[in-house]
């Protein structure tokens, strides 16, 4: 367009200097009469306007449907850029991975919907400034992630990815996890900064309790009077390896039992629970993973314990074996029984009350109610009493409302 501006400027003066230059004589040439050459000489400024600017119109209309054309092409360009963004914005809306652009040139930045939902922001409630990503980034994370951002830009790394703390709008810290990639202008410097923003605060949560669970657990094997184990995967499980610990748990040495020297393992097993044990472990085989199985043993004195075993079956050179870890479990299996029994003594205490024992919602749902009540108010079952609301048998709904706020006042409520 430059140079199409500089050809007509060109061509409009050199016409302007012709017409000034040689009008007058081209028109004595053609014609001799004053009064008719000062009629011409009236409209020869209106003539030269008129033949200029049809001459430019002539010389430019090429141009002109190019760049008609061109801005066309670039509207339609424009509106396919923010198609595509709506579909980019759509898109990372659903899979819930946000986005930011950053023109590092500019210093212009863009968070979209899902970037400003994760940290508890609606569209409009958040500015896209460059600011609000600094001030957000927790203190102990901004210079990491600072480094390796500069890093990246600079390109010392081939990538950016980084998981740090992230200020929510209600001020708590999130765990997100951003990456990006760079586009460069012709002069190959780094003009643009896109990226992704994932709330990865579930799983950092999730892998923090996991931690905290493998831990606890660890001490307690690590406390506990266990025994480690090496065995052969065959029928009888012969021991080729047993800790101290055995003889605590089975009253047996480990000498008695490596290579079936009194007894095999498998003899110690009750019987009702060997295929069982068997099973559990077969599943495991080619597979390298781990098993744990509860079941009882007999010891050497006659006594009947349970215990939990983890182990797994690896292979070496062609055979198998199996090296696990096997602890006695027996007074959390007492426990566990005596509890049982203990509920069951006290279900068949309330069942057999002459008292009437309930339990209602606010609503004046029956949840649990024995026999007793049942017979009071003249049922025969409590399965025919919860058929009832317990605010029908009051009298009065107002008594029903009064024994509620006196419940919540007094906690603890007799003689009513």
């Amino acid at each position: 367009m430059k140079r199409l501006d500089y050809r007509i400027s060109l061509i409009y003066l050199l016409v302007g200097v012709v017409w000034i230059l040689f009008s007058d004589k081209i028109l004595l040439s053609f014609e001799k009469d004053p009064e008719i050459l000062s009629r011409i000489q009236s409209y020869k400024g209106w003539f030269f306007v008129l033949a200029s600017s049809l001459l430019i119109f002539i010389l430019s209309r090429r141009y002109i449907k190019k760049l008609l054309k061109l801005n066309s092409v670039q509207i339609e360009h424009i509106k396919e850029l923010e198609n595509a963004r709506n579909k980019v914005e759509l898109s990372t809306r659903t899979s819930k991975i946000g986005f930011w652009e950053w023109n590092i040139k500019t210093n212009e930045v863009y968070f979209s919907h899902e970037w400003k939902r994760q940290i508890g922001y609606k569209e409009d409630e958040i500015s896209n400034k460059l600011e609000e990503w600094e001030e957000r980034l927790h203190p102990d994370d901004l210079v990491i992630v600072n480094k390796r951002l500069k890093e990246f830009i600079s390109g010392e790394t081939s990538e950016f990815r980084a998981e740090f703390r992230f200020k929510h709008k209600d001020g708590y810290y999130i765990w997100i996890l951003a990456s990006a990639a760079v586009f460069k202008n012709k002069n190959n410097e780094v003009e643009v900064l896109l990226g992704t923003h994932m709330d990865i605060n579930d799983r950092k949560l999730a892998e923090k309790s996991l931690e905290d669970n493998q831990r606890k657990i660890n001490t307690l094997i690590g406390n506990l009077n266990g025994i480690v184990y090496q065995c052969k995967y065959d029928e009888q499980w012969t021991m080729l390896f047993l800790s101290k610990g055995i003889k605590p748990i089975t009253g047996y040495t480990a000498g008695e039992l490596i290579n079936n020297k009194a007894l095999a393992y498998e003899n110690i097993i009750l019987l009702e629970d060997r295929e069982r044990v068997r099973n559990v472990i077969e599943k495991t085989l080619n597979k390298d993973e781990k098993f744990q199985i509860n079941y009882r043993i007999k010891t050497k004195f006659g006594e009947v314990k349970w215990v939990w075993e983890q182990g797994r079956i690896i292979n070496k050179e062609g055979e198998n074996f199996i090296e696990g870890y096997i602890t006695d479990i027996t007074p959390q299996k007492r426990a566990e029984e005596a509890l049982i029994e203990s509920e069951r003594k006290y279900k068949d205490l309330v069942e057999n009350a002459l008292i009437g024992i309930y339990t209602t919602n606010l609503d004046g749902d029956f949840l649990y109610g024995n026999n007793a009540l049942a017979l009071i108010l003249g049922y025969t079952s409590f399965e025919k009493l919860r058929q009832i609301n317990v605010w029908s048998v009051y009298k009065k709904n107002k008594l029903r409302e009064d024994f509620i706020n006196l419940i919540k006042k007094l906690k603890d409520l007799t003689n009513y």
